[in-house]
């Protein structure tokens, strides 16, 4: 069987940014934990570039990368990352230098490249947010198959109700 690593994020109130704590380690073994949003937008997981001064990370190459402003030259490095106090981990990540200055208090996105290898859902039941990722991806959610199954169910009981009341609200004694 596969090991099975799993966080969960629980807010008290609804929330549209999930934040997680981020441990970087770079290759000389110095870690620092960082704010990290978790952005189903972003390709590729990127630390600031003020991360990666204050982690003196080694760059290991400059690749072009796709941002919401357009193309830019990206520092590449490799990292270890440890998601919510070591619940996941990555060991020689590869992510990316970002300008993330207008993500107030985040240093890191964790991007699809993290994402794509597990299972992440977020639910907002009872108007609180709750974020859970998994590695390995383990199962498939189809919130369209459950919906049909309840309708589904929830119109057969309708059914049987306004037969009752038709028949004057008597249930059949089966002998």
């Amino acid at each position: 069987m596969l090991r099975q690593e799993a966080l969960t994020v629980n807010h008290s109130g609804l929330v549209n940014k999930i934040i997680i704590p981020v441990t970087v380690t770079n290759d000389k073994g110095v870690s620092k934990v960082f704010p990290g949003l978790i952005d189903t937008g972003a390709t590729n997981t990127c630390v600031s570039f003020e991360l990666a001064t204050e982690l003196e990370l080694t760059k290991v190459g400059v690749i072009d990368s796709g941002t919401a402003g357009g193309k830019v030259k990206a520092n590449l490095y490799i990292v270890d990352l440890s998601l919510c106090d070591g619940r996941i981990i990555f060991k020689t990540h590869k992510v990316l230098s970002a300008n993330l200055t207008e993500q107030l208090g985040v240093e890191m996105l964790i991007g699809m490249d993290i994402l794509l290898c597990g299972d992440f859902a977020i639910t907002h039941k009872n108007g609180k947010t709750k974020a859970s990722f998994r590695v390995p991806s383990l199962a498939s959610y189809d919130f369209v198959a459950d919906a049909n199954i309840n309708n589904k169910f929830e119109e057969e009981k309708a059914r049987r109700d306004a037969n009752r009341q038709k028949k004057g609200g008597k249930k059949k004694k089966h002998r």
